[in-house]
């Protein structure tokens, strides 16, 4: 499980040095014109939950004993 925090477009005329330091984290380079998530306070899940993935994005049920 993660937290998502806020998403925005990375502008061509972002300073170099913030520039750098959003590649360092995003570990991907050429972020121009590209849009970023922040995330955070990733922790695991007290036990693992069997799902087939799927195209795309998909839906999980998280049994509320699992949550830590």
């Amino acid at each position: 499980m993660v937290d998502v925090g806020e998403t925005w477009q990375c502008m061509e005329d972002t300073p170099s040095q913030q520039l750098t330091e959003l590649e360092n984290k995003a570990l991907l380079k050429g972020l121009e014109h590209k849009y970023l998530t922040t995330i955070s306070n990733a922790r695991w899940l007290l036990q693992p939950i069997p799902s087939r993935g799927g195209k795309d994005v998909w839906e999980v049920d998280i049994p509320e004993e699992f949550i830590p």
